[in-house]
C-alpha cells in the first residue's frame, strides 16, 4: 500500500483529508467499503471532543470551501482505533512508519526539493542559535566577571543578605552538598570541591596556629558573589524565602 503522496517526511501532522484517503485505501485493501468524508469528519470531531486541534479553510475545485483539520499522529491513531481489527492494525502501522521517517529522515541527496528543504531548515536553526548566543553572551560575560571576583562572604553575611536564619541556610547548604562538616572536634564547615571548581565557594585560610607539633591551618568556607546569586535563587525556589 502506498502512503498519500502529499504527506512529507518533514511534517509531524496529517490533515483530515490525508488521513481520510489513507484509511479508505486500507479499507478497500481489506474488502471494506469506503467511508464518506462528511461521516469521517463527524467521527473526528466526536473522537477529539475536548482536545485541541487546528482547522483551516480548503478551497475546493468547484469553488466551494470546506474545513480542513491538522491532526497530530497521536490523534490520527485515536481516530484509526475506531476501525475494524484488520484496518486498525494497518492504519496504526502506517502512522508509525510515518513517525519513524520523521525521526530518521532519508537523506535523498539527489532530490533537489529535499536538499532545499534541508538547507532552509538548517539555515533557520543556525540563525536561531546565533540570536540566542548574541542574547546570552553579555550574560555569560557578566557571570564570568562575578565568578572571578575576589570578593567573598561568610555564610552569616549571606544569610543576612538573603533574609534567612543562618542555621537554616547552613542546613540547606549541607543538604545541597555545598558544604560539609570536617571530621574533627571543631566540626568546621568546609566547601565541597565541586562548589570550589564551579567558583561558587572557596576555602579561605582564616588562621595558622604554630605549636610544637607543627603548624595547624584553619580554613573558613566562604561564598563568592556568583555563589551568593546562585544560592539566593535556590533558597527562593525551595520556598524558604518569599
Amino acid at each position: 500500500m502506498n502512503m498519500p503522496v502529499n504527506i512529507t517526511q518533514f511534517r509531524q501532522t496529517m490533515t483530515n483529508i490525508e488521513l481520510f484517503e489513507l484509511i479508505n485505501e486500507i479499507r478497500q485493501s481489506h474488502g471494506e467499503n469506503k467511508i464518506r468524508l462528511n461521516d469521517f469528519n463527524t467521527r473526528i470531531v466526536d473522537e477529539l471532543d475536548g482536545e485541541h486541534y487546528e482547522t483551516f479553510v480548503v478551497q475546493n475545485p468547484n469553488r466551494t470551501t470546506s474545513i480542513g483539520i491538522n491532526l497530530s499522529f497521536e490523534q490520527c491513531t485515536l481516530i484509526g482505533m475506531r476501525e475494524t481489527k484488520g484496518v486498525r492494525r494497518s492504519v496504526i502501522e502506517t502512522i508509525k512508519k510515518l513517525e519513524s521517517q520523521i525521526a530518521r529522515p532519508v537523506m535523498d541527496l539527489n532530490n533537489p526539493e529535499f536538499l532545499r528543504t534541508a538547507l532552509l531548515g538548517y539555515t533557520e536553526k543556525v540563525i536561531e542559535l546565533e540570536h540566542k548566543v548574541e542574547k546570552l553572551e553579555p550574560k555569560a560575560q557578566a557571570l564570568d566577571v562575578i565568578a572571578d571576583t575576589t570578593n567573598t562572604y561568610t555564610i552569616r553575611d549571606c544569610a543576612k543578605t538573603i533574609g534567612i536564619q543562618e542555621s537554616k541556610l547552613i542546613d540547606f547548604m549541607l543538604s545541597k552538598h555545598w558544604v560539609y562538616r570536617e571530621n574533627s572536634k571543631y566540626r568546621r564547615l568546609c566547601a565541597y570541591s565541586q562548589t570550589v571548581d564551579k567558583k561558587l565557594m572557596i576555602n579561605k585560610v582564616s588562621q595558622v596556629v604554630t605549636s610544637a607539633e607543627g603548624d595547624k591551618v584553619f580554613t573558613q568556607a566562604r561564598i563568592t558573589a556568583f555563589g551568593l546569586t546562585r544560592l539566593t535563587g535556590m533558597v527562593k525556589k525551595a520556598g524558604l524565602i518569599k
